[in-house]
């Protein structure tokens, strides 16, 4: 037998190869057709998901940890039925100046009285105002009566300032949940501290800030004169104590009102 005839007997097998392996090559190609948008995505997650889950982790996170611990502590404290009710009084008043910036805030209300106070105005207003934040919100926590308030999310709006979310959770069956925010900032120790809280979208240092320089303009800017109603009105929080007739220096009568009056007055704006 020749070379040329072995030759053409193996040619029908060679054709059968070739096709065969032709055949293979589309299929592959219609599988990669069919399977390249998930091996993408696929792809995408693995390389996506750990980035996202590293920035989460380094933004916002503390601030929020921070607002959740300072909450529970909070509820703690006021929850603690084995001390008095003026231990407890004291206690809360003690953990509100560990976690918000008071000096800060009662800086913040005052606004531009602030800059011509002394040393001596500014330190003995700065009690009176601790002691009023104190006794309000206490009355607002006292609200919330069989009710938590969880952490549900933060904004970071810049290195140093993240607002941290929240919603009040449980109670009665007919009370609406209550959109809750903290601002949260580095106080000059370095340390996490709240500057402000929102109550359904009203700021409690803003609202305190109109309500403080309405007074002030009202009363020739005495900043004592202030410190002094909030003394009055922290410690007849939950009375009802009548409203007082003072004189301002242009010698217009003006109604001031009681301590709990006052407490209420905000208490209604940031409801």
């Amino acid at each position: 037998m020749s070379v040329q005839t072995t030759r053409n007997r193996n040619v029908p097998h060679v054709a059968t190869i070739q096709a065969i392996l032709v055949d293979l090559y589309y299929r592959s190609l219609a599988v990669a057709r069919v399977l390249a948008p998930y091996v993408f995505t696929m792809a995408f997650a693995l390389i996506a998901l750990p980035n996202a889950h590293a920035a989460n982790s380094a933004t916002g996170s503390p601030a929020e940890t921070f607002v959740q611990d300072s909450i529970d502590k909070g509820y703690a404290i006021l929850n603690d039925s084995a001390v008095s009710a003026d231990e407890r009084a004291n206690r809360f008043r003690a953990f509100l100046i560990s976690v918000l910036d008071m000096k800060r805030i009662a800086a913040f209300t005052l606004g531009h009285y602030e800059r011509g106070a002394s040393v001596a105005e500014l330190d003995d207003f700065d009690k009176a105002f601790t002691d009023y934040i104190a006794a309000i919100y206490q009355q607002k926590l006292d609200a919330y009566t069989g009710q938590t308030i969880h952490v549900t999310g933060s904004i970071v709006r810049a290195a140093d300032d993240v607002i941290v979310n929240a919603d009040t959770v449980g109670g009665a069956s007919n009370q609406s949940p209550v959109n809750l925010a903290f601002r949260v900032r580095k106080n000059d120790n370095g340390n996490n501290s709240i500057v402000d809280v929102q109550v359904e979208g009203i700021w409690l240092a803003l609202t305190q800030r109109d309500e403080f320089t309405d007074y002030l303009q009202q009363h020739g800017g005495d900043i004592h004169d202030l410190t002094s109603e909030l003394g009055s009105r922290a410690r007849g929080i939950h009375g009802d104590a009548p409203h007082s007739t003072r004189t301002t220096n242009s010698g217009h009568a003006s109604s001031t009102p009681s301590p709990a009056e006052g407490a209420r007055r905000i208490g209604r704006q940031a409801d």
